[in-house]
């Protein structure tokens, strides 16, 4: 950036120094043990706490500024911590050298330090920080996130608030363009860092989706119309626990080491009838990363005692004559049990979906659930959802988008009732068949056995006729030369009287 400085009436153009100030979102981190405030007073250790708190205080704000080439600076607006321990520990917070991916100006970006709390024992702590385009529910957002290795078991994530009135920080400025979900780039690797920075958020996209219709289809257990038929008062109350968590969910991409990572996490949170028992969120794991179509992502659905095993599907398929996109669901409450339902996809995107567009390039099936997605499935496979044309009979939903009154067709649920715990779906077989009195003549086929059978009788009556002259004349041979013989007798008689 550019700007024009003055000095005694003389005014020049200079180049402004580049960068942002940052403030930890929510004043905290997300993750496991030293990640959070939480975790913090769990750790046993004096001295070890005392250092954790001192880099939370460190990492509160910083002025994120930029440097040589595909260099930065991270200087801590906190200067010094002190803890009142017995020595005391006061901590200097120094600045972070940042390695980036690309240019400072550029975006997105990527850009890693190791900050060092105490020189002797060392103790490092590996950040990184990430400027990117995320795909909210509500639209678009240029985002700051940053990363924090503490060891191998201790993987941080979080947002910071950026002010860039000083000028553009890792390519986020004012006037910085966010259209469309768009990943950074990986920061480089310090040296020695116990395990790699997770992924960040490459267009993986998050999305609220609610169950179409009122209720999912299947055995008992899976609807609420059949709930009295189960006498055991806790499964009851169990199984219409799952029914209300399983009614809406937010599906987003887990910040993690994979692009195939996500979680479904229940609009409601806890059960109306057993209030001491949470609708817990389900970790995914998906076939392909998270933001593509077609997919399927599948988990655990803990509740109290019971697990129910849940599996989403995103394809294409036709329905009602126009080819359009699915959410689809199956969950296996046992092996005897598998509830399945549809969910429309109210705000944001996720496994390739976008709200307010159910338009597909075509008929596609999704492919099946990770093997390794869940533990002690009760059935051998996953039920995968057929793509065979349906014609919905349910009254039809309108689009997600607002102002936009087009329908859309809902399926029916008897198009999602199978009991498929072993096989995938197959086309039903029609109920009634004709009976043999109502079906049409078939029309005889010419095989040519007629006009054989024609030339084999003629045949055996002109081998009669021939067997019969044969016999007639022989006869006639044979009566001639009686008569012969007579007349000779007769002859010799006559001879001898004479």
């Amino acid at each position: 950036m550019i700007k024009r400085l003055c000095i005694f009436g003389v005014c020049c153009l200079v180049a402004a120094d580049e960068g942002c100030d940052a403030t930890l979102e929510d004043s905290s981190l997300k993750g496991p043990g030293a990640c959070t405030k939480d975790g913090l007073e769990k750790i046993s250790d004096p001295q070890e706490k005392a250092i954790a708190e001192c880099f939370y205080e460190c990492a509160s704000g910083y002025d994120i500024k930029t440097g040589d080439g595909n260099t930065a600076l991270a200087v801590p607006k906190t200067k010094t911590c002190t803890k009142d321990l017995s020595p005391p520990i006061v901590i200097a917070c120094k600045t972070v050298p940042l390695n980036c991916a690309k240019p400072f100006a550029e975006f997105p970006n990527g850009c890693s330090g190791v900050m060092t709390l105490v020189e002797n024992p060392l103790f490092q702590i590996y950040v990184a920080f990430y400027s990117y385009c995320a795909q909210e529910l509500s639209g678009y957002k240029s985002v700051l996130d940053t990363s924090v290795v503490f060891d191998a078991k201790t993987v941080c994530s979080g947002t910071y608030n950026y002010n860039t009135q000083k000028g553009t920080c890792m390519g986020l400025a004012p006037g910085t363009v966010c259209d469309k979900a768009e990943g950074p780039p990986q920061p480089p690797a310090p040296a020695g860092m116990p395990a790699p920075f997770p992924l960040v958020g490459a267009g993986s996209g998050k999305c609220e989706a609610s169950l179409m219709t009122n209720t999912m289809a299947g055995p008992p257990g899976c609807t609420k119309d059949n709930l009295e038929e189960i006498k055991d008062p806790q499964v009851k109350a169990i199984t219409e626990c799952f029914q209300e968590c399983a009614a809406g969910y937010t599906l987003e991409w887990k910040v993690g080491p994979s692009w195939e990572a996500a979680v479904a996490v229940p609009k409601q949170q806890k059960c109306s009838k057993l209030p001491d028992i949470q609708c817990s969120e389900v970790v995914l794991l998906c076939s392909k990363p998270f933001g593509e179509f077609p997919n399927a992502c599948a988990g655990t659905l803990p509740l109290s005692q019971v697990s129910f095993y849940v599996a989403f599907y995103s394809y294409g398929k036709e329905v009602d004559g126009k080819v359009t996109t699915i959410l689809d669901t199956r969950v296996v409450a046992s092996k005897d049990e598998v509830c399945s339902g549809m969910y429309s996809v109210n705000s944001g995107e996720c496994m390739g979906l976008v709200a307010g567009d159910q338009s597909s390039q075509g008929v596609v099936a999704p492919p099946d659930p990770p093997a390794d997605a869940v533990k002690n499935l009760p059935i051998s496979k996953w039920p995968v959802p057929n793509v065979d044309p349906v014609t919905s009979s349910v009254t039809t939903t309108s689009s997600t988008k607002p102002g936009d009154t087009t329908e859309k067709p809902t399926e029916t649920p008897s198009e999602t009732t199978e009991t498929p715990p072993e096989t995938t779906e197959t086309p039903h077989e029609p109920t009634e068949k004709p009976s043999e009195s109502t079906k049409a003549p078939e029309p005889e086929k010419d095989t040519g056995s007629g006009h054989i059978l024609l030339w084999f009788l003629a045949g055996v009556l002109v081998v009669a006729v021939c067997v019969a002259a044969f016999f007639y004349h022989r006869r006639g041979r044979l009566m001639e030369d009686e008569r012969q013989l007579r007349g000779e007798v007769e002859l010799n008689t006559s001879v001898n009287r004479f």
